[in-house]
């Protein structure tokens, strides 16, 4: 078989459009499923980041309590990242009798009623902190970071 005709199989094989992933081309955030309750989103963050960069981590908690319920989304900057981390971290045992569920998924912010507090919800006001102490300020120092080495570059 000639070179060139292994080289148009093998580009058949590497499109991604034949892939059942270009189904969830459309969004860039994965649920995860199964998660040990001592995670926090800052863990699930790190755990994440090796596939791309998270621009939005939610555990779901218990609206009373604020515990865990095991499950959660992370969206990540590009579609090929939720990619990487459905195949590599579905099925991925991150602690004894937690096998990560890794899916693409649609999330979107649960529908609040007009008659309620935001306020009065330990989950929405969990969120809201983890947003403004961890990915904000993960961000504002990785974008600090960056200009600093492009300055160094120069």
């Amino acid at each position: 078989m000639s070179a060139q005709r292994l080289n148009s199989l093998d580009s058949n094989i590497n499109n991604v459009q034949a892939s059942w992933h270009w189904d969830f081309k459309d969004t860039n955030t994965v649920y995860v499923g199964r998660l040990p309750q001592e995670l926090n989103e800052h863990d699930l963050l790190i755990l994440m980041s090796q596939w791309g960069v998270p621009t939005n981590v939610i555990i779901q908690r218990d609206k009373d309590s604020g515990v865990s319920k095991g499950f959660g989304w992370v969206t990540f900057e590009t579609w090929e990242s939720t990619v990487l981390a459905v195949d590599n971290f579905d099925g991925w045992e991150i602690a004894h009798n937690h096998k990560l569920k890794v899916n693409h998924s649609y999330y979107r912010d649960p529908i609040k009623k007009d008659n309620e507090n935001p306020e009065d919800d330990q989950n929405y006001l969990w969120q809201r902190e983890v947003k403004s102490q961890l990915l904000d300020q993960d961000f504002a120092s990785f974008k600090e970071n960056t200009e600093n080495n492009q300055r160094r570059k120069r």
